[in-house]
């Protein structure tokens, strides 16, 4: 009876050795998922911060061409009226000049 007593402690001591390794190396695992998981949520963050930023810049960039058209229509706009006063004052000269020879013609 004590010899097989003994053959069940070992066997039982052997069970228990595996569970042991057993539960190590699950351990271990769930250090490398935990490590990983850590990693991944990491690279999410950055990767959430990176495309929120591509985004800010193309709002920036859409404003930016939106402002340059804005600007640019504004010359154009200034642009005609500086024409307009030059045509202006090229026939008050011209006028001008006009009545300067009709005047010294009078004479």
């Amino acid at each position: 009876m004590m010899s097989m007593f003994k053959e069940i402690e070992k066997k039982a001591f052997v069970v228990q050795e595996e569970y042991k390794k057993t539960q190590e190396m699950i351990d271990n695992h769930k250090v490398e998922l935990d490590k990983t998981k850590e990693e991944y949520t990491k690279q999410k963050k950055a990767m959430d911060e990176l495309r929120a930023t591509e985004v800010d810049a193309e709002y920036k960039l859409q404003d930016t061409k939106k402002l340059a058209k804005e600007w640019e229509m504004k010359v154009k706009t200034f642009k005609k009226r500086l024409d307009e006063i030059h045509i202006m004052l090229l026939n008050t000269w011209i006028k001008s000049k006009r009545m300067l020879l009709i005047l010294r013609n009078s004479k």
